[in-house]
């Protein structure tokens, strides 16, 4: 018996507008749903296909032929040509879709070719949500099946289609908000591979709803073993997912927090980092901030810890002044640079930072001179401290007020008389320093 359909084309009249790169798009387009059509339509009419309970249709098995692997030649070359030129992005991304899925639900398609079909249907989104469903069929049965494990007793990544079908789904986002419980069983499953259960992280990150957010607050919760170089892997990524779901992630604090804990420095300074880009949603994670810039043996922890106590803001202010003006160098500095990054306008802080003008320590006054300008915005209060560190031995400190003097609205006639003075001694440091601020004065004024 021989199986109709009817295929698609478009009218010379249409063509007429069509842009010639376009054309070439609509007519693999059209030959792709048609190729997919035809291959359908047969088979349903030979017996290959049946009509499941749910409504949905079940391939039956069949032999390839030598000249058959899944897909047509074809029929192929069609969508390896689709593939290449398709922009997801584009009006005709959503006319792909069928022959895409298509590709997808066929599991005799050469794994390749499925792959990325399931990676464009997920760049393409919304118009693609069909094959969320697909995807997640195809992850649970993997999931049913015993996996394909490598010698090294891992899950291998090219027998395991659960891989690419996670990285699919993961480019959808929310629209893949029905795969979330299939992924968090991957995560939170002790058969699944350590590489497996981070890629499930991951991509519950970016799915990035409310129900995602929660699983991956619950894992970072659960006992760790801190000398598995997986587990430390698996928390990095759950953290850095939390870090892109924003005010979501708001619920995750005291997960963050006892993070803050962890015996290693990288997921200690992603707590950190997290707790940061929360902003004062994270006011309930101060006390362990503030402990890990005392106490943390690791700079790099403290450095986070400070600018996370700066995107608090407001709150955190009163106690590091407490450091700024208690506290050893090594503290005084990063509070002093905190609280000109909180972002206050309150200029009732700018007295006390100008006491620090004199400090000792000559990290603590660049530092304390810079947040007293980014609050008050006053030349006056900070021109004269700046001309003076031109002289320091510190190069990076003269750099730091070089640029300072440079971004400064107008300079006191007093100022501009030293740095003309400067100028004019030659090849010394603060000559050169005083030069390029006169320079880059003129050229700003000039503009």
């Amino acid at each position: 018996m021989r199986c109709k359909f009817q295929t698609t084309s478009v009218s010379a009249e249409r063509q007429a507008w069509i842009p010639e790169w376009d054309k070439r798009v609509v007519a693999v387009l059209c030959a792709v749903c048609a190729a997919a059509g035809q291959a359908f339509a047969c088979e349903l009419s030979r017996g290959k296909h049946s009509v499941v309970p749910n409504g949905g249709v079940e391939l039956a098995p069949h032999p390839k032929s030598s000249a058959q692997s899944g897909v047509a030649v074809g029929s192929r070359e069609r969508i390896e040509m689709l593939l290449a030129e398709l922009d997801p992005a584009s009006e005709q991304a959503a006319d792909a879709v069928p022959g895409l899925l298509a590709a997808l639900r066929n599991s005799e398609t050469d794994a390749t070719l499925r792959e990325r079909s399931a990676a464009m249907l997920g760049r393409i989104g919304e118009p693609a949500r069909g094959a969320v469903t697909v995807l997640i069929d195809i992850l649970d049965r993997v999931r049913l099946s015993k996996p394909s494990v490598s010698p090294d007793g891992q899950s291998s990544s090219e027998a395991d289609p659960s891989y690419w079908v996670m990285k699919s789904l993961g480019l959808f986002g929310d629209v893949a908000a029905d795969a979330v419980s299939t992924v968090s069983r991957i995560l939170t499953s002790p058969a699944s591979s350590a590489k497996l259960r981070v890629l499930a992280a991951d991509t519950l990150g970016q799915i990035r709803t409310a129900a995602s957010i929660d699983v991956l607050t619950i894992e970072l919760m659960k006992p760790r073993r801190l000398s598995d170089y997986e587990s430390i892997v698996l928390r990095q990524t759950i953290i850095d997912s939390l870090a892109l779901a924003g005010p979501l992630a708001a619920g995750a604090v005291p997960a963050l927090v006892r993070a803050l804990e962890d015996d290693n420095a990288n997921v200690r300074r992603k707590a950190c980092d997290t707790l940061g880009a929360l902003g004062p949603r994270a006011e309930g994670g101060m006390d362990a901030l503030f402990e890990r810039l005392i106490l943390d043996e690791d700079d790099a922890v403290k450095d986070a810890a400070a600018n996370a106590l700066a995107q608090i803001g407001h709150p955190a202010v009163a106690r590091l002044f407490d450091l700024l003006e208690r506290g050893g160098p090594n503290l005084q500095w990063r509070a002093a640079r905190a609280i000109g990054q909180t972002g206050t306008a309150a200029k009732s802080v700018v007295p006390r930072l100008k006491r620090a003008f004199d400090n000792s320590s000559i990290h603590v006054r660049i530092e304390a001179v810079d947040a007293a300008w980014k609050i008050s915005r006053d030349s006056k209060l900070v021109a004269a401290t700046l001309v003076r560190m031109l002289s320091e031995d510190s190069r990076q400190v003269r750099r730091r007020a070089a640029t300072l003097l440079v971004e400064l609205k107008t300079l006191p006639r007093e100022t501009s008389r030293e740095l003309e003075e400067f100028a004019a001694g030659g090849s010394s440091k603060e000559a050169r320093a005083a030069v390029y601020v006169l320079r880059e004065r003129f050229r700003k004024a000039d503009q």
